[in-house]
């Protein structure tokens, strides 16, 4: 997981002197910064002059971005003549040193630009109702047709999505991951992505109870469709948790349908756990339903795997919830949002799967403007990012009227070099096998085949 300060560098490695150089930082005074690699002799005073000098490491925000003024080639000092350094320490600190081109505040719009048109590939699941039409306009990102890979039905009977926490495309207000489908409350309160007690998939929720209980809720509605609904069918729900939690009595499951609340057992203090709500009918007066996350009296760091409430007993099978996947060929609607798709009707205890991309979460843009979201982190790679951030900086900055016109032209043809690279890795990032039965998947070429040269000819 690359953080912001990597990405930036990457986009230096990447684009070589047209962007700019990282150096190790050897000295700091308030108003002055000091390579000793560039400490070469010979260079001109001018050589660095209107220079970014990034500080990206440092400990004090506003140190980050200063214009170079002066250079001495002798020692590699660079000058600068804005607001003096505060953090005069050089222990562990590089400089990234961008041309006048790459303005900082552009270099990390770019970035942000990168991760929202760069796409993974997404498993998303929808309960099946009584319903033979379903919308997906709870998934702002599925805008387009083009956008959704393909359809499947799986036999799962698990209602709430996201239900084992492998699924994070949010950033909150603190530059943390959070999970898809779930709401936190509870002041003080937080909850984060772990790899640590993890059994049901790579991720697990690791959510932190300080003075005041704290909550995580999915809700699954009634599921209406007309007349008809979760309420009015007559069936009955479980669920399941599993985690640890570190103290007795901390962690439960409650599922609510509005009328009726089941709690489960409290997890096990310290171990592997996994606790069931016992089966209910939805009261036919029932509002919603909803499954929830219950972090209790003790303060402390549990950590969830798998949260679910489902139609019928929580089995074994269930638990595992390993069901095959059928293809489906559904009729889509996207002449009026939102986007939306038809097939048979197969009432309740289902899924359908909806393999689509989805584009990675941007920063928060607050932390990123006011410098404390450097070290925060993306699922995106680094090199991808770096190759889309390179092509939009470029493209911007050659349509800036601030440069004269043999530098738009010199940023235009960089533009037009990175267009093509951040294309091809943009298109690599998001390929995947044929979903075909029997035989082999074939790579899809980038380029055509090369032409043979044949001796004598």
């Amino acid at each position: 997981m690359p953080t912001l300060r990597q990405i930036v560098r990457e986009c230096v490695s990447q684009g070589g002197l047209a962007v700019g150089r990282s150096e190790a930082i050897t000295g700091l005074a308030v108003g002055s910064v000091t390579c000793a690699t560039l400490g070469l002799g010979g260079l001109s005073e001018q050589f660095f002059r209107d220079h970014w000098l990034c500080r990206l490491d440092t400990a004090t925000a506003a140190d980050r971005f200063r214009r170079c003024t002066g250079f001495t080639a002798s020692s590699g000092a660079m000058a600068h003549t804005g607001t003096n350094y505060v953090d005069t320490t050089t222990t562990g600190e590089t400089l990234d040193i961008l041309v006048p081109e790459a303005e900082p505040s552009q270099l990390l719009a770019s970035i942000q630009w990168a991760l929202a048109q760069l796409y993974h590939l997404e498993k998303t699941a929808i309960p099946t109702s009584l319903s033979s039409r379903y919308w997906l306009g709870d998934f702002s990102w599925l805008t387009r047709r083009a956008l959704v890979r393909r359809v499947t039905y799986r036999n799962s009977p698990i209602l709430n999505r996201n239900h084992n926490f492998e699924h994070y495309n949010s950033v909150n207000s603190s530059g943390v991951l959070v999970p898809d489908d779930w709401t936190l409350a509870g002041a003080g309160g937080s909850v984060a992505r772990v790899t640590t007690g993890s059994q049901a998939g790579y991720y697990s929720a690791q959510v932190t109870r300080s003075t005041v209980d704290v909550t995580l809720t999915a809700t699954i509605g009634l599921l209406r469709d007309g007349a008809n609904s979760l309420a009015s069918s007559g069936l009955q729900v479980s669920g399941g948790i599993a985690g640890t939690a570190d103290a007795a009595s901390q962690v439960r499951l409650r599922i609510s349908d509005g009328v009726t609340t089941a709690d489960s057992g409290y997890l096990a203090n310290g171990s592997y756990d996994q606790e069931e709500v016992t089966a209910f009918t939805i009261d036919a007066a029932a509002t919603t339903l909803t499954v929830q996350v219950r972090v209790e009296t003790t303060d402390g760091t549990p950590t969830i795997d798998r949260a679910f409430v489902c139609i019928g007993e929580a089995s074994d099978a269930v638990w595992r919830d390993n069901y095959s996947e059928g293809l489906l060929n559904p009729t889509w609607h996207e002449a009026t949002a939102p986007l939306s798709f038809e097939v048979e009707p197969r009432g309740y205890g289902g899924q359908y799967v909806i393999h689509n991309l989805r584009p990675y979460p941007q920063f928060d843009n607050t932390r990123l403007l006011a410098g404390s979201g450097d070290g925060d982190s993306t699922d995106a790679p680094a090199v991808t990012i770096a190759a889309g951030a390179l092509f939009h900086l470029f493209d911007t900055q050659s349509r800036n009227l601030r440069f004269n016109a043999e530098k738009r032209i010199e940023l235009s043809r960089l533009a037009n070099d990175w267009e093509v690279k951040w294309k091809l890795a943009s298109a690599a990032h998001v390929h995947e096998d044929s979903p075909a039965r029997g035989g082999l998947p074939l790579p899809r070429p980038g380029f055509p085949a090369p032409v043979r040269r044949v001796a004598g000819r």
